[in-house]
């Protein structure tokens, strides 16, 4: 019985062709296991902006936060204690709401008589079910306190720091995915290339930089 990657040898496809659809199940490929066969694998994969647009947003937060007078950071306490307790209102009531249909379903199931002794552990299930719901997402949020612009500023400092640091890290660690990615689909091609008798065609992957 033919699978999704035997299945075009009867039609004749090429060695090149056979190897780079099974490469899409290994390391350097697995991300394309869902494309469709016929997908090109490219010469070089890119590394993800992602890390890179983080860190330049964390870099410019930084800048922004040097420059903030004690009044702006006393300011900027205030307005992050409001959103908090806004925050915290709402995620009270909607733990009151949810208590609310939970219990309302309890006494339902509670006073729902099984029609047969075989039903009874069904009755019981959904109870434990229910009681074990409200104990887990059922909970008294805690309330946030108000900070001196002081006790802010040391903690914003501290997550635009970590901020940094982790998308340094990050970034650097992407940068290297990649290039052990190319590097590899570069091997394979040149590979090819031998066991075919083709020229060599393949394309340098580029190595990139951190920055």
């Amino acid at each position: 019985m033919p699978t999704g990657y035997t299945d075009k040898i009867k039609d004749g496809i090429t060695f090149e062709q056979f190897i780079m659809s099974c490469a899409r199940a290994f390391g350097a490929l697995i991300e394309m296991r869902d494309d469709p066969t016929d997908a090109k694998i490219p010469d070089e994969f890119k590394p993800s902006d992602y890390y890179i647009k983080e860190l330049e947003k964390a870099n410019a937060e930084l800048v922004n936060f040097t420059h903030l007078s004690k009044l702006e950071i006393q300011e900027k306490a205030n307005e992050e204690y409001k959103q908090a307790m806004i925050e915290y209102r709402r995620r009270k009531q909607e733990n009151i709401d949810l208590f609310n249909a939970y219990n309302s379903m309890l006494v339902q199931v509670e006073n729902w008589n099984p029609p047969s002794s075989d039903h009874i552990e069904l009755k019981n299930f959904m109870i434990s079910q229910i009681r074990e719901s409200i104990k887990f997402d059922c909970y008294e949020p805690d309330m946030p306190a108000p900070k001196t612009g002081e006790t802010w500023a040391v903690e914003k400092l501290e997550s635009i720091v970590w901020d940094i640091e982790y998308y340094t890290k990050e970034n650097e660690e992407e940068i290297e995915r990649i290039n052990g990615r190319n590097k590899w689909v570069r091997q394979l091609r040149e590979s090819i290339n031998i066991t075919t008798g083709k020229e060599d065609q393949t394309i340098t992957t580029n190595n990139y930089k951190e920055v």
